[in-house]
This record gives C-alpha cells, structure tokens and sequence, in this order.
C-alpha cells in the first residue's frame, strides 16, 4: 500500500496501530485479571466487527490500486 502510494495509507496505518493498541491492552489486563469474559467481550464486540470493516474497506482499497495500475 505504501509502495503503491495508496492515497488512504496513512488512515489505514492508524486503524491497524489502534487494534494493535487496544490488543495490548487486553492482554496486560488478561495477566492480572484472567477474565475470559473480557477477552470474550473484546472478540465479539471490537475485534470481529473490526476485521469485517477492515476487510471491507481493503477490498474498496485493493479495487482502487488495481485501477491505478
């Protein structure tokens, strides 16, 4: 994306460093509490939703660098 010069780069970047963020988070609260309803939560409720945007947003983003070529 970078290397194509994807004009949405940059926003892409932050979405993914978010999610990365927010996993992190998860997770050093997971070692003190081991809350499975927590991770559970997480799945449900930020991740998958996430993942579905995230794809559906690449495919707009693939289509686009595909044009371009």
């Amino acid at each position: 994306m970078k290397e194509a010069d994807f004009f949405a780069y940059p926003m892409h970047k932050v979405e993914h460093d978010s999610m990365r963020k927010d996993i992190r988070n998860l997770y050093e609260n997971w070692k003190t509490s081991k809350n499975p309803k927590e991770i559970a939560t997480f799945l449900e409720e930020k991740l998958v939703p996430w993942l579905l945007l995230h794809i559906s947003n690449f495919k707009m983003g693939f289509y686009y660098l595909n044009a371009c070529r």
